[in-house]
């Protein structure tokens, strides 16, 4: 199992934690959802961030960008923005000024595509070795679930055996 799923089973943890159910299944959930923010926790402890000066200077990068993009926008009667395919007005006057932008927050962007890098291998790796969720059997999901919620559920599901 990779990192990144365990974000999509604390998902659906959330989603059918008010759902009435047996007390095995009220069980498996608290006790999924105790495991998974454990995990969670230490993966956030993982990722790479920025310093408060770093974000200061990715928010100035942020504010500059809009409003370059703003500034060469197309906008109907109401000062909104009409079409999106023809957002920018003069393409080459927008180029020249986004990449002044660019290169004076250079430093800044790279880093940000690092980190990005760097906490997309740690969600794309796999968990710990001794990860073990708390499986339920299908027996114990409670009605009403829907199909979706029901396969998003897969991984806590204990497989029966024919028979069982």
């Amino acid at each position: 199992m990779k990192n990144e799923e365990l974000l999509e089973i604390k998902q659906i943890l959330i989603e059918v934690s008010g759902v009435v159910g047996s007390p095995k299944f009220a069980y498996a959930i608290a006790k999924n959802t105790k495991i998974i923010d454990c995990e969670i926790e230490v993966l956030q402890k993982s990722f790479s961030t920025f310093t408060p000066e770093e974000n200061k200077k990715y928010n100035e990068f942020e504010a500059k960008r809009v409003a370059i993009v703003k500034k060469h926008s197309s906008k109907g009667e109401d000062e909104t923005i009409t079409d999106h395919s023809k957002l920018i007005k003069d393409m080459d006057k927008f180029s020249k000024d986004m990449q002044v932008t660019l290169d004076e927050y250079k430093e800044t962007i790279d880093l940000l595509d690092k980190n990005t890098k760097f906490n997309s291998e740690i969600l794309e790796s796999d968990v710990v070795d001794d990860f073990k969720l708390h499986l339920l059997s299908i027996n114990d999901l409670p009605e009403g679930l829907t199909p979706i919620q029901v396969e998003r559920l897969f991984p806590l599901i204990l497989e029966e055996q024919e028979g069982e």
